[in-house]
């Protein structure tokens, strides 16, 4: 039985354009939002009038240990009745990250259940990682990672 990629994926509203397997990097997942159309963040209109495609490459969990790059076409569009330029937004990733929301929380919740060191390791995470980047974003655990992060 054959899953397709958007179930495995599992992120609303996104639509798989194209996915490869890169030797000795993982699995490009080529994605962007399956409407068309975004509203104005200052008048509420609705506008289907795209100024730039702007492509990013954001980290992912992992596919059976595999590294997963979302490639992610981030559009922005210029509304029609304020002519305000704007980007769409990605519920599954905060602006100007270059990892999901659901990795961060997973790697949170390794330290939590570990060190950072190992985490780091485990998940091939680069020295900038390491740092509580990551962690400011969960709500509820920062404490607690802070006073990991300060044990090592």
């Amino acid at each position: 039985m054959k899953i397709p990629v958007e179930q495995i994926l599992n992120l609303p509203d996104m639509k798989v354009l194209d996915w490869q397997e890169i030797e000795g990097m993982g699995i490009l997942v080529t994605i962007e939002k399956s409407v068309n159309s975004s509203n104005c963040p200052l008048c509420q209109q609705i506008t289907r009038g795209i100024h730039q495609n702007h492509w990013r490459i954001i980290h992912d969990l992992s596919w059976s240990e595999k590294t997963v790059l979302l490639k992610v076409n981030r559009r922005q569009f210029k509304c029609n009745n304020c002519k305000k330029v704007f980007s769409e937004k990605l519920d599954f990733v905060n602006k100007s990250k270059g990892y999901t929301k659901r990795l961060a929380i997973n790697i949170v919740q390794q330290v939590l259940d570990s060190n950072i060191h190992s985490v780091a390791e485990r998940n091939d995470l680069s020295e900038a990682v390491r740092s509580c980047r990551l962690a400011s974003e969960s709500n509820c655990r920062t404490q607690r990672v802070m006073k990991k992060l300060n044990q090592c």
